[in-house]
């Protein structure tokens, strides 16, 4: 072989290995920053839920003084009609 091939052949097999580390590096952080916005998003979505449970409680609560409501009602008229 001469000494062009040797060389072309060097500089043929340094491109490809460094084509591949730039590859690996560029993928590696790519997973990076797919994990952390994979992180923000369960995050966000675990306050989300947190919030809709105090919602829920605060409907379970409102139906409670509903009815309690309509029952201190029903005793004010009975209180009203027993003082006339």
């Amino acid at each position: 072989m001469t000494e062009s091939v040797i060389v072309a052949i060097i500089t043929a097999i340094g491109a490809v290995l460094g084509q591949w580390i730039i590859s690996s590096a560029s993928k590696r952080k790519q997973t990076i920053e797919e994990a952390k916005m994979e992180q923000r998003l369960n995050d966000r979505l675990e306050q989300i839920e947190r919030k809709i449970d105090e919602h829920n409680g605060w409907g379970d609560k409102f139906a409670t003084f509903s009815t309690d409501i309509a029952v201190i009602k029903t005793e004010i008229k009975g209180i009203k009609e027993n003082m006339k």
